[in-house]
């Protein structure tokens, strides 16, 4: 595409983090036009339609895919719009995980490929100022003897209380099980026989761990094993998993929604020193990432804390995206990616005992 035309795009899916972070910033971009809003709310869709000025506005999705360049699909369970989207030309970002199957994510990239779009994942930590600032630190470190990755989450109170946000009352009350058979149904195929009991896990590691799994994979690459893994509390996990040179990762990860903080860090230990890195609530707009570096200065430790940048780390990756779709480059966040994320994550759980 010329670089003077925006990219006309479709959002797929308003909840809480399309309307804090996606929209707006779709909204902003000139690299892109707002052209068209789809959610199974009409009253969501009449509220975001008169703020953003967007006046197409539909709960069917297949309305709208032949009038836009690319879709964002923020749906719970997106292999279905990004198939159609993809089937149609149209350019597909999916926010995380790609499905909740390897197989569905087979379908998601057999439909992009054969149709020459490009597929972007919403790992919006990888396009984070202090992450990858935090890169090059970690480069100093070599060889990485051992890594912990503690991931507990935190509340999910706190941008209700900063940011305006249109819900639908009655599918609030009832909990949204309009999709949760189908998002089962995927995972119970995924896990099969005798590993039911793993579902809540699962979904949890997919739900919030495929950040981790993504952060892990840009600092290390893949893994070469999962060592072990073990439940911890109702839906959390440990795990060991195995990369190169004898480095080792242990995986701490829940969902501790009563914590009044945000609680994810990645520390990676080498004979050099310890590069911590300290993300922030993925809710909460340009709150820097804060990166801690601790190592010797002869016999006296030296550490620093930086909090990098303001930057927000989701308008990164649609400026990203827009400059894959424009120039024909394949996305850091790929696919590809997503789906070894997607298996990787069945693994890990798979090894608890």
């Amino acid at each position: 595409m010329p670089d003077t035309a925006p990219i006309r795009i479709a959002v797929v899916g308003c909840g809480s983090i399309a309307q804090v972070m996606h929209i707006p910033y779709l909204a902003e971009l000139p690299q892109f036009e707002l052209a068209a809003l789809c959610d199974l709310s009409p009253s969501v869709l009449e509220r975001l339609g008169k703020k953003y000025g967007v006046r197409r506005l539909t709960v069917d999705y297949t309305e709208v895919l032949d009038e836009v360049d690319a879709v964002a699909v923020l749906t719970h369970e997106h292999a279905a719009v990004a198939i159609a989207a993809a089937e149609l030309g149209r350019h597909v970002f999916v926010e995380k995980p790609l499905s909740f199957s390897p197989k569905a994510c087979d379908q998601i990239l057999g439909a992009t490929r054969e149709n020459g779009v490009k597929l972007m994942v919403g790992y919006m930590r990888r396009f984070d100022p202090g992450f990858l600032w935090a890169l090059d630190r970690v480069a100093e470190l070599e060889p990485i003897r051992f890594v912990r990755l503690h991931d507990f989450g935190g509340t999910f109170a706190v941008h209700p209380q900063i940011y305006t946000l249109y819900r639908d009352e009655q599918a609030t009350a009832d909990g949204g099980g309009w999709i949760d058979d189908d998002v089962k149904q995927s995972m119970l195929g995924a896990l099969g026989s005798g590993h039911e009991h793993l579902l809540d896990v699962y979904h949890e590691m997919l739900m919030s761990g495929s950040h981790d799994l993504a952060v892990l994979r840009g600092i290390l690459g893949p893994p070469e094993a999962v060592l072990h893994s073990e439940r911890l509390g109702s839906a959390g996990m440990l795990s060991m998993l195995a990369y190169g040179n004898g480095c080792r990762c242990l995986y701490e990860g829940a969902l501790m929604t009563e914590y009044p903080w945000w609680d994810q860090t990645v520390s990676l230990y080498g004979d050099a020193g310890v590069v911590s890195i300290d993300f922030s609530s993925p809710f909460v707009r340009n709150a820097p990432t804060v990166v801690t570096v601790r190592r010797s200065d002869g016999d006296a430790p030296l550490s620093t804390t930086t909090p990098v940048s303001y930057d927000e780390a989701f308008r990164r990756e649609w400026l990203h995206f827009a400059e894959c779709v424009r120039h024909d480059r394949e996305p850091l966040t790929n696919g590809e990616d997503a789906r070894a994320d997607v298996e990787l994550a069945l693994a890990m759980v798979h090894a608890i005992a």
